[in-house]
Formats: C-alpha cells, structure tokens, sequence
C-alpha cells in the first residue's frame, strides 16, 4: 500500500490530532492505525500564526462554530528558517481524510517540501500551508512552538459518549465541501 509522506507542523505534531480527524472522517480499526511519528524539520521556511479574520470567509464561520471566535492557527511560509515538525506516513485514504480536514483548495494547500530527519536523511513530504500565507498576526520561532494555539477555545470532542459532537463537526466539515472549486 502507498504512503503518502506528510510534515505535520503544529496540532500536526501530535498524533492524537490526526486520530481525531481520523474519527470524525469515520474511519474505524486499522484505519485509525498511523505510521510516522519521526522528529523531522524543515529548512528554508519560517513559521507564522494567522488569526480568524485573515482566514477566508468561506472557511471562517464554520471554524468559528467549531473552535470559537478566537481561533488561530500556524501556516509556514518560504523565508530564512527552520520550523520543526514530525514525519507522518499516511496512506491514501487518510491523506485525503486531513485534505479535506484543512479545506484544501479553500483556505490551505499542499506543498512538497524536503524535510530532514532527525538521524539527517533528507525526504520529500507533503505540507499543509495557507493559501495566502501573506496574512499572517506574528512569525513565531519554528522550532520551539507550543502545538496547539487552541487549548482556550478548543470544543474537543470525547469519542465515549459525544455521538451528536461527531454528528456537528461532520455537518461542518459538509458544509466547507459546499465552497470546494469543482475538478
């Protein structure tokens, strides 16, 4: 089975995180099995936060309903730098499960960059970023960064007894689809 390498940078750094999206997705058993989890970096990036009012309309209100109105969230962009990170290997299905997680082609893309393991092997990966990463509050340090800018505001859902939580975050996530550009 193919793997698709990916740069988790931020709440990406954090298994859990992926899971998460993961389970809102539906997957289920091995689906929610994750390869990776190898301290990598990347070089010739900076890392920045941008706020709720510099992300797209078309993304801002649902991501509002889900994480309130304080939200913000990392994006990396080209610059004399380095941003810190961990290699995740996901197959096919999942990658598209955390593409369509981060409104791609809305409001973030993907971009290849060459990320160096801790052990210094250099690989290709796949890296979420905001489309315009020009809009950004603060460029913070890239490599010692708390994960998730979150942890206030966060509406985390619990997987034991949260069914109509799940059921909210799917009808969000539906309702960004609606502003995805047809093929």
């Amino acid at each position: 089975m193919d793997k698709t390498l990916f740069f988790g940078y931020g709440a990406y750094r954090d298994k859990e995180r992926i899971e998460v999206i993961l389970r809102i997705s539906g997957f289920t058993g091995d689906d929610l099995t994750i390869e990776g989890g190898f301290g990598a970096r990347i070089d010739g990036y900076i890392l920045a936060i941008q706020n709720l009012q510099q992300i797209p309309e078309a993304s801002r209100e649902s991501l509002s309903k889900a994480w309130g109105g304080n939200f913000r969230c990392y994006t990396i962009k080209a610059g004399v730098g380095q941003v810190a990170g961990v290699l995740w290997a996901l197959s096919e299905k999942q990658f598209k499960a955390v593409k369509e997680w981060e409104c791609d082609g809305i409001w973030r893309e993907f971009v290849e960059v060459e990320v160096i393991t801790t052990d210094q092997h250099k690989l290709k990966a796949l890296a979420d970023k905001a489309i315009n990463d020009n809009e950004v509050v603060q460029i913070v340090d890239g490599l010692n960064y708390e994960s998730n800018l979150n942890l206030e505001g966060m509406k985390k859902p619990t997987y034991n007894n949260d069914e109509y939580r799940i059921k909210e975050l799917q009808d969000i996530r539906l309702e960004l689809d609606k502003y995805k550009p047809n093929p």
